[in-house]
């Protein structure tokens, strides 16, 4: 060994033998800055449970309120069947925005949970029940009973494979190939992205998603709908 590292070795040995332990349990020391930084695990799981519950109003609106109206209805009012549909549409859109108000305004002045943008949460929230709400309403008009049981079922599959209590790299890989296509995952990144910071446009892409789903269920509701209702009155039968 060279002069110098001998030199080097006795003083480390001849060191204070606090300041040798102190070195070697943690020989690098490292800054860290937050960029998104999230308070505490309350806020963190606010977007999942939030969605959970967006959702689940939204099933108790089609067990309460008759989604169909009757025959007697229509022709007492002269509606057909799209002007009915998309009127009582719009009822169930309007509880469901009621509901979506009473949940994100709890999460903010009753629970107080981060968030950097509330107007984007609460913005993020009503988008999230406008289309679960037409998902619900266009199973439920079309399947009638068993399109309720049907939203029940997606809910229960996106509670497992939507990523809001585990990272979508945890979960089975069944979950992890279903995973973009559930509209738990868009509903909560828009409000993730709302109440921890924005990056980019990762809140109106999320946004977007979300709001894609629409196309679907309006097809399924206005389209699609009539040509369903026979099966649905055997089935239900």
């Amino acid at each position: 060994l060279a002069a110098n590292d001998l030199d080097s070795v006795r003083a480390i040995l001849t060191a204070s033998p606090v300041d040798l332990a102190a070195f070697i349990s943690a020989p690098i020391t490292m800054d860290r800055h937050a960029v998104f930084p999230v308070q505490n695990n309350g806020s963190a799981m606010t977007p999942f449970y939030t969605t959970l519950a967006i959702w689940i109003g939204g099933v108790a609106i089609a067990a309460l309120i008759k989604a169909t109206p009757s025959a007697r209805a229509l022709a007492q009012t002269g509606c057909s069947h799209a002007q009915a549909y998309v009127g009582r549409l719009a009822l169930f859109c309007a509880l469901g925005a009621a509901q979506t108000l009473l949940i994100c305004g709890g999460d903010l002045g009753y629970l107080g949970v981060q968030c950097a943008h509330p107007v984007l949460f609460m913005l993020a929230g009503l988008m999230a029940s406008f289309v679960f709400v037409n998902i619900i309403f266009a199973l439920t008009a079309s399947f009638g009973d068993v399109g309720k049981a049907v939203a029940v079922v997606l809910m229960v599959l996106q509670v497992a494979g939507a990523g809001g209590t585990f990272p979508r790299q945890m979960l089975p890989p069944i979950f992890q190939a279903i995973y973009p296509w559930l509209p738990f995952v868009h509903a909560e990144g828009a409000l993730r992205a709302a109440m921890f910071g924005l990056y980019g446009n990762d809140f109106w892409i999320e946004f977007g998603l979300l709001a894609a789903y629409l196309v679907p269920a309006l097809l399924l509701g206005l389209v699609l709908r009539r040509r369903v209702m026979r099966l649905s009155a055997w089935m239900e039968d």
